[in-house]
């Protein structure tokens, strides 16, 4: 199973804890092939701001793919593959 970096993890984390204001919020994530989808419950009681998404692409240096709703979550996917179009 692969992980991101440490310190892109962390980058990650201050993201999803500023959008959500929670000092605790957990990063979970799933990486397969190039896409790495990040989830969180839908009991956090918002979507991800457009902003919040830009931030993301930006430091995992990926492409937005697209969002849905699975089993009483979100989940955001984005490519990581630069030749993708």
């Amino acid at each position: 199973m692969a992980n991101l970096e440490k310190n892109i993890e962390e980058k990650l984390a201050e993201v999803f804890k500023g959008e959500f204001e929670k000092e605790d919020f957990e990063l979970n994530y799933l990486i397969t092939d190039d896409v790495v989808t990040f989830f969180f419950g839908i009991s956090e009681g918002k979507e991800l701001s457009l902003d919040a998404i830009e931030k993301i692409s930006s430091i995992i240096d990926g492409r937005y793919e697209g969002s849905n709703i699975v089993n009483q979550e979100y989940r955001y996917k984005f490519n990581l593959d630069p030749c993708a179009d």
